[in-house]
């Protein structure tokens, strides 16, 4: 079941896997945190789906991680730090399992990627026009993935809460880029 849920990109079918999942004895903690992390990280939308706030949380992460360090948008970037921080959970590892907040982080690095994939701005060459090879867009996303870890390491005060960040991204990226 936890392979299926983690490999899912889709809320509403995550949802009914979790619903639907019978804990075996002395398996009740972790779908509980699961169930925690799931509703933390989507919220109902008008129009009956959900929205990833942790994907949200992650690209503002993103965007302070290569923002610069002038005098004036330096504290505000940490601040925007420190907010993703909490929002992905990534601060309450008394709360939620190492493995757990692991995982989590995989789910949303393998999202942010397919949703990269996906993107005709993205993956187009100039104004849309063209398409990059197959080749050149894992590149692009792999020097996306490589700064993305680079600019968050520019803030050591949250060395610890980032590591199991930087794992997921790395071994996911691994996973799914260099097959």
């Amino acid at each position: 079941m936890f392979e299926e849920y983690y490999r899912e990109p889709d809320p509403v079918k995550r949802k009914e896997l979790l619903d639907g999942y019978i804990p075996e004895e002395g398996d009740e903690a972790l779908p509980e945190q699961m169930r925690a992390l799931f509703d933390l990280r989507y919220k109902r939308n008008r129009k009956g789906g959900y929205d990833d706030l942790f994907l949200r949380s992650w690209l503002d992460l993103k965007l302070a991680s290569v923002a610069s360090a002038g005098m004036m948008s330096k504290k505000r970037n940490q601040k925007q730090v420190c907010a993703a921080v909490r929002q992905l959970c990534l601060d309450r590892r008394e709360e939620f399992s190492e493995e757990v907040l692991y995982e989590e982080m995989c789910h949303l690095t393998m999202v942010y990627i397919s949703s990269c994939l996906r993107d005709s701005k993205y993956t187009g060459v100039f104004w849309g026009l063209g398409k990059v090879s197959d080749e050149k867009l894992q590149i692009r996303i792999t020097t996306d993935l490589k700064e993305f870890t680079e600019g968050i390491s520019r803030y050591p005060e949250q060395e610890e809460d980032f590591r199991i960040l930087k794992t997921a991204i790395a071994d996911t990226e691994q996973s799914l880029l260099k097959k």
